[in-house]
């Protein structure tokens, strides 16, 4: 069975050429002027190791506080990837775009291995109360 070493929400994550794997904007918290809002752009990053022969499904969603997914199900099959029961490491990582926040409290990254969810990083979404000044003629 896969293990999932560690998994992060951020504003960006990727690895490059030479395998660094780089985390930009780790965050808990989203504050938005008015709700509904579209995020733009928000990256989870995960560490996988797995026997080379294990053959998996890994998917990710968000969640809204009112427990509906908000986004489509992202995710690979992972393959076989030889016999000799060698442990793999594998950095996964999955992008949203355009995620529309409809209400503020706790919503949830999901991570679903073949159907069943295994882990949740929550993240909240808070609407600041800011007064206009008012301008004086």
């Amino acid at each position: 069975m896969p293990k999932i070493n560690w998994m992060y929400l951020c504003d960006y994550a990727y690895k490059d050429v030479a395998g660094k794997t780089s985390i930009i904007g780790m965050f808990t918290d989203i504050n938005a002027l008015q709700l509904p809002t579209r995020y733009q752009q928000l990256f989870t990053i995960l560490e996988v190791d797995k026997i080379d022969s294990e053959t998996f499904k890994l998917e990710v969603v968000i969640s809204s506080p009112s427990e509906t997914e908000i986004t489509k199900r992202i995710g690979q099959e992972i393959k076989s990837q030889g016999n000799s029961g060698k442990i793999i490491k594998m950095t996964m990582i999955y992008a949203f775009y355009g995620i529309d926040l409809t209400e503020a409290g706790e919503y949830h990254l999901l991570l679903f291995l073949d159907g069943s969810c295994i882990h949740s990083i929550p993240f909240r979404v808070h609407l600041l109360n800011i007064k206009k000044k008012e301008v004086r003629v």
